[in-house]
């Protein structure tokens, strides 16, 4: 997990692209789930200086991403391909230390886990269908602004799939399977 090789981002311009990588999602009828660990050293972002931490951010139909609003908020966002974004707000979110970060989808709810635990859930329908957008680690962009993380980034992983609590509660303790 968190101990070594992790990603680190210097809050300026620092970005991994996986071009074109929302084919993996698109029209799932499964879900979906984004998951990491994050060290996130910008205490008290602000507009314009919020931390994309991970996601797909296309700002009109392909939105599901882990941005970091404050010190200790996060929004994850899940937005279809109609353009109707759904929000979930992850509190009690800390900077600099490891926390474990999963948004999952299951084609009519939107979760937000911290640490294993769920923090919140929101309604939502929909699918997303563009199979061109990148899915970026450390960098989100909003119009021409760009939300750079200031911090380190660890398990990034893309997932086909609403994850169960009890799969986010493993990886939580556990850290990924890659066999």
């Amino acid at each position: 997990g968190q101990a070594e090789n992790a990603l680190d981002f210097d809050g300026t311009n620092d970005v991994v692209t996986a071009p074109n990588a929302s084919v993996q999602i698109a029209n799932s009828t499964t879900g979906m789930s984004i998951s990491c660990w994050v060290y996130a050293k910008n205490t008290a972002p602000s507009f314009p200086d919020f931390d994309g931490i991970l996601g797909f951010r296309d700002n009109a139909t392909c939105d599901f991403y882990l941005l970091q609003l404050s010190g200790t908020t996060l929004e994850g966002r899940f937005r279809n391909s109609l353009g109707t974004n759904y929000d979930v707000s992850i509190t009690g979110f800390q900077t600099n230390t490891w926390q474990h970060l999963v948004m999952t989808y299951d084609g009519s709810t939107l979760k937000g886990y911290l640490n294993g635990s769920l923090v919140q859930s929101q309604t939502a329908s929909g699918s997303i269908t563009s199979a061109v957008s990148s899915f970026t680690v450390g960098n989100l962009i909003f119009g021409t602004t760009n939300f750079n993380l200031n911090g380190q980034v660890d398990e990034a992983a893309l997932w086909k799939k609403a994850l169960t609590s009890a799969e986010i509660n493993c990886m939580y303790k556990y850290g990924h399977d890659t066999s």
